[in-house]
């Protein structure tokens, strides 16, 4: 082995560079500010070069007025019939969840609810008292008949229809008595509205 030689690997070896100059370079012994430089050309290249249309991209655009596409649309209001606007309707039913219903379909039909009455006793109340143009009465009264009030209203030649599940009509009524099947539909519910002004 020669005298004097040096065993230092070989990055020992390297003369190193003054601190000023290190400063000078950044630190990092690279130009500074080479990165921005490179940066901002990469920027600029990306913003003269054409983009490539694929069709993921297309699943993502948002249409005119997107900022809307998350409203909700109106609710469909009921068509309000001209020949039953303001028509008084007096309703026994004693179920209340659908005697609400049935208020709504009436209201978004221009018809005025008079009631509604959920027993026998309350509904004869109302039918003698009056003050109603038709009416519409539930068969089964929490085990009761409506025949009663039924029969109060014919007495009084106020026209009526009767409104059940199982689509049949007390007995002693004809045909001419109209039948609204349950549940309550709007189509049906004017149809029998008509047919009661007829």
């Amino acid at each position: 082995m020669a005298r004097g030689a040096d065993h230092r690997p070989l990055a020992a070896r390297a003369p190193r560079r003054p601190r000023q100059a290190r400063a000078a370079l950044g630190g990092s012994g690279r130009p500074a500010g080479r990165g921005a430089d490179t940066a901002r050309l990469r920027h600029a290249d990306d913003r003269t070069r054409p983009r490539r249309r694929t069709g993921r991209h297309g699943a993502h655009r948002i249409p005119p007025g997107g900022a809307g596409l998350h409203r909700r649309r109106p609710a469909a209001r009921g068509r309000r019939v001209s020949g039953l606007r303001g028509l008084r309707v007096l309703v026994v039913e004693d179920e209340p969840v659908v005697a609400m219903y049935l208020e709504d379909l009436l209201e978004a039909l221009g018809c005025e609810t008079i009631g509604p009455a959920s027993r026998l006793a309350d509904g004869l109340a109302l039918a003698e008292g009056g003050g109603f143009d038709v009416a519409i009465l539930d068969i089964n009264l929490s085990g009761e008949r409506s025949t009663p009030i039924a029969e109060a209203l014919r007495a009084r030649g106020v026209p009526f229809a009767f409104a059940s599940g199982y689509g049949a009509p007390p007995e002693g009524f004809g045909k001419k008595v109209p039948m609204i099947e349950k549940p309550y539909r709007e189509a049906q519910l004017a149809d029998a509205l008509a047919r009661l002004l007829s």
